[in-house]
């Protein structure tokens, strides 16, 4: 099968906050692709470093407390150094983003239509009249009825719900080549949250957008997905395609984050994983794997040297010692 175009390279993405309390490394040298028509799910708990590599892509973050290193390639462009009016041109044009809380994302002084209508005229060269019928059309696309009613409202006129929809929409009106969406369906009820993903993957298929899947929820990404990045504590420990990580995870934590999901073929008396313990300290980094004080595997080699990455498949990879070759073998992780 031929492989797609790779439109998104991450090379080696470092990102480190200064405080007053030290140096925090949120994000410690991942590297990635995303290609034409792709979804890629990242997840991971709170803290891991999901949301600030996607403001990375954009470089959304503040030079004055966030230091970045690494490569960031777009379209086979080096973006990493691009200065705010070369990424002007690419925000919202060839780069969107739905944000995680729509409620303080949209401009709460400004309509609905007015909101999607200046994304539109600053990217694309139409006349007002032409700009309106697109946006009309947009809200359309994203399950808005009576439009015209939704274009002249204030957003807190209008249900989460409703706001996440037109987050997507001003995120999609240009039709960007990738859409990054940081946890799109957080604080909505499972209902709407299965409307967006629906719309999210339609809205994809039509304009054969890439996406970015930002999520702490395993369950989010199943049926949108079609591979996967595990993130802890600033680093990618898993990555594979959906049936990879879902039926052969490798790492400890992949497992114990699927072994924290209800199963439906498991009944009511099925025991869920605990992770028990905390993140590690991001200032004061210890030797050795960041997971190692939490996992129920951990060998002496964990609190001593950083995993290497070992290849679990054609796509499938995973920084883990449990994979070494001298390692004990444990049967869950070798189905």
């Amino acid at each position: 099968m031929m492989r797609k175009e790779k439109l998104l390279e991450i090379n080696n993405l470092e990102v480190s906050f200064l405080t007053d309390f030290g140096k925090v490394n949120a994000v410690r040298g991942i590297s990635f692709n995303v290609s034409t028509g792709e979804t890629l799910g990242i997840v991971g708990e709170s803290g891991c470093g999901k949301s600030v590599t996607a403001l990375s892509i954009l470089k959304l973050l503040e030079p004055s407390s966030a230091e970045i290193e690494g490569k960031i390639a777009y379209n086979q462009m080096n973006i990493t150094n691009f200065t705010d009016s070369e990424m002007e041109k690419i925000r919202g044009a060839e780069i969107s983003m739905v944000f995680q809380d729509p409620m303080s994302s949209l401009n709460p002084t400004m309509k609905i239509g007015h909101q999607l209508f200046d994304t539109l005229i600053k990217h694309e060269k139409s006349s007002r009249k032409e700009a309106k019928k697109t946006v009309l059309k947009m809200l359309e696309s994203v399950g808005i009825n009576d439009v015209e009613t939704v274009f002249n409202k204030y957003p807190h006129e209008l249900s989460g719900g409703m706001q996440q929809r037109i987050m997507i929409g001003i995120a999609l009106i240009c039709k960007p080549k990738l859409l990054i969406a940081d946890e799109p369906t957080t604080s909505l009820d499972v209902t709407i949250q299965a409307q967006l993903l629906s719309l999210m993957k339609d809205l994809k298929n039509k304009l054969n957008t890439s996406i970015i899947l930002i999520t702490h929820d395993l369950g989010v990404v199943a049926n949108m997905a079609d591979r996967i990045l595990v993130m802890y504590a600033g680093k990618i420990v898993e990555s594979g395609t959906v049936e990879d990580i879902f039926y052969h995870p490798k790492h400890p934590y992949t497992v114990a984050l699927l072994g924290a999901i209800p199963r439906m073929d498991l009944g009511f008396n099925q025991k869920l994983l605990e992770i028990k313990g905390y993140p590690p300290d991001l200032i004061d980094m210890k030797p050795g794997c960041a997971f190692a004080k939490r996992c129920m595997y951990s060998m002496v080699i964990c609190d001593e040297a950083e995993p290497l990455v070992f290849e679990c498949g054609d796509e499938h990879f995973v920084s883990c010692w449990l994979q070494h070759e001298y390692s004990p073998k444990i049967e869950k992780y070798n189905s």
